[in-house]
């Protein structure tokens, strides 16, 4: 390890085991920080879990003023009094949660699966008991299942749950709220499944019948060639009866299993939930990304001609790349990058030797640890973090508590990328500084189950197929993500880094992550009405900040409508072409105009980004951003004149 290491002392020691890295921005988070009572997210369910046991339900959707989320509704308590309680297993896909009694000779356990139609509980020699918690709702019947697999329980409120037993057991309705196992010491799986009222109901039965006792205990995921592989494994070897819920970003590029023709009238956050039946998900990205440094198209004379001239005026603030803050230091010295790459496309070499030569001086103050606010790696997680982060978690928006990762490296990476693109020299300079080359990008990049630093792919839910955020922190909606515009670049730099380092199979897992990213930003960000949420809130075109169970239309630093759609579009690179979809822009920019560009009160920096957007697709936004530019304005420290010239004389050319 290149950098200093450190104990992290801005946050506690980890409730994990301590491996030499843990994962820090996983779905189930709140399993692991402070009181581990907020709830987690196991797709289409929520789960709180305390001391007493485990409290889940099935949720609904709901809207309110800026905001479309899950609601809490009727569910069931598991009741367990534990003297010992938390987080048993994890991996890739999967996360086992145990209570145990002071002896060990008791205990239940529950493998939290995104995914799955069932929560799973399996109970060591407890006799097994359920209360319904809902003060408007109460038991009305319960029903054994023909086969004995299991009961069928209706509630006051029309709503339907199942539960199926691994083992013969006895369930009885105690009272209107609790149900109680006959068997004093049951060992096996209980599954709860709910059946939702607007599905196909008979069906959904006996689907989830036919595959609940296939429950999905391991969970790995591989990269081969324009695959991303699932590998799921089951308590009883029946790998091809495991019914599992796909979300419409992974149903359209499945194979290798059975996409059921049920409406099961599964929902979450996300849209429509459909059957699967199989272990080995197979996701084909034939669609994978194609760009690198640019992208395939011959600028004429005429605008290679403003973009020079753009590019010989340009001037750099040198106090913005001295600045203590990892992020803001971080956009300064990508703007350079960026710089040095249209000077490089445009053979200005006079001009690509004068960036090259700022970045390598910015890059070693980094790499010898010898600028005001250094890097170090943190030996309690497995990470990098900031000392100023470190003193004072607050520090760097919570560098320390693992917040960002992906997008403060990100432009880092780019930096070093950009710099081994056009440097005379770059084997001797990457052989010299390699160990910390590969320690920055693989930080939130190893795609090693066993790295001997870093957690694998830190920020990204293979699940979810996008990234998550937000670190180590306690909070109710558990993880969230804000600029999915920021981690797509993240990725796209790791991506341009490997190319160059020659690390072709790392190259290909990253691209793959990049190219779901940009599909879950397609998706899940990039709204509109009809598409997945709340059509009053679809018509805002675009999701702020997107947490496990609520999209809001903000962002963490404020209001301004500018701030919402900007954040999902900076920082303009190549690959913004790829992410910005047309079709969604097109239907959106009159909305995203007349709410930011026609609003008088836009600073500079945020109307050069929307009105780059706007020129992907609109001629008057084309002339606008032109005018603009010749207007001498102030640009945001992540872009600069030259980059938007570029920008705007591609755009002319799509």
């Amino acid at each position: 390890m290149p950098f200093r290491k450190v104990q992290n002392t801005a946050l506690p020691a980890p409730e994990l085991e301590n491996k030499s890295s843990l994962p820090t921005n996983m779905w189930w988070s709140n399993l692991v920080v402070k009181s581990t009572l907020q709830p987690i997210y196991p797709y289409p369910y929520t789960a709180e879990v305390n001391a007493h046991g485990l409290f889940f339900w099935y949720t609904s959707q709901n809207q309110e003023g800026r905001r479309y989320f899950l609601k809490k509704n009727t569910g069931w308590s598991v009741d367990f009094e534990s003297s010992r309680k938390g987080v048993s297993y994890y991996d890739d896909l999967i996360v086992n949660y145990e209570w145990k009694n002071n002896e060990g000779t008791k205990s239940i356990n529950v493998p939290f699966v995104k995914g799955s139609p069932y929560i799973s509980i399996y109970f060591n020699n407890i006799k097994p008991h359920f209360t319904l918690r809902d003060n408007e709702a109460f038991i009305t019947s319960i029903t054994r299942l023909e086969g004995k697999s299991g009961y069928t329980v209706s509630l006051s409120n029309g709503k339907t749950w199942v539960i199926y037993c691994d083992n013969e057991l006895e369930l009885k309705q105690e009272s209107n709220i609790h149900i109680v196992g006959l068997n004093e010491g049951y060992t096996g799986y209980i599954r709860f499944a709910y059946i939702p009222g607007y599905g196909d109901k008979g069906k959904t039965l006996e689907l989830l019948s036919d595959g609940h006792k296939s429950v999905p205990e391991r969970g790995q995921v591989t990269f081969h060639g324009n695959q991303i592989h699932h590998n799921y494994v089951t308590s009883d070897g029946r790998n091809d009866k495991l019914v599992m819920l796909a979300l419409k970003h992974q149903k359209k590029r499945l194979t290798n299993v059975l996409h059921a023709d049920v409406n099961t009238g599964y929902k979450t956050l996300k849209g429509d939930m459909r059957p699967i039946i199989g272990s080995n998900w197979v996701l084909n990205y034939n669609d994978i990304n194609k760009i690198k440094w640019s992208i395939p198209k011959n600028i004429p004379s005429d605008s290679i001609e403003k973009i020079d001239t753009a590019l010989n005026s340009e001037t750099i603030n040198q106090s913005d790349l001295k600045t203590r803050n990892i992020y803001f230091r971080g956009k300064a010295l990508a703007r350079v990058a960026r710089l040095a790459i249209i000077a490089y496309e445009l053979n200005n070499r006079e001009k690509v030797n004068e960036y090259a030569d700022l970045l390598k001086e910015n890059i070693e103050l980094l790499f010898n640890s010898r600028s005001d606010n250094n890097l170090v790696y943190d030996e309690t997680y497995g990470g990098l973090i900031t000392t100023d982060s470190n003193n004072n978690g607050n520090e760097d928006f919570g560098n320390a508590h693992y917040n960002d990762h992906n997008f403060h490296y990100g432009y880092y990476v780019y930096s070093i990328a950009a710099l081994v693109k056009v440097m005379y020299n770059k084997c001797e300079w990457v052989e010299q500084w390699k160990p910390h080359i590969y320690s920055i990008v693989e930080e939130y990049t190893a795609i090693e189950n066993n790295h001997r630093y870093y957690t694998k792919m830190r920020n990204f839910s293979f699940y979810d197929g996008q990234s998550w955020a937000s670190g180590l922190v306690e909070f109710e909606y558990c993880n969230n993500m804000e600029s999915t515009s920021e981690a797509v670049n993240s990725y796209y730099a790791a991506y341009l880094l490997y190319l160059e380092l020659g690390e072709m199979e790392k190259a290909n897992a990253v691209n793959l992550v990049l190219t779901s990213e940009i599909d879950s930003a397609q998706e899940y960000y990039q709204t509109s009405p009809g598409k997945i949420y709340d059509q009053e809130f679809s018509k805002n075109y675009i999701v702020g900040i997107l947490w496990e169970p609520s999209a809001e239309y903000t962002t963490w630093f404020g209001n301004n409508d500018e701030y919402i759609y900007g954040i999902q579009m900076l920082p303009f690179t190549p690959i913004t072409f790829s992410l910005l979809q047309k079709e969604w822009l097109n239907q959106a920019w009159p909305t995203i105009k007349s709410r930011t560009v026609d609003n008088p009160q836009i600073s500079d920096e945020w109307k050069a980004f929307i009105l780059m957007a706007g020129a992907m697709v609109n001629s008057d936004a084309r002339n606008q951003l032109d005018t603009f530019v010749q207007s001498n304005p102030r640009f945001d420290s992540g872009n600069s004149k030259t980059n938007t010239v570029w920008w705007l004389e591609i755009c002319k050319q799509i």
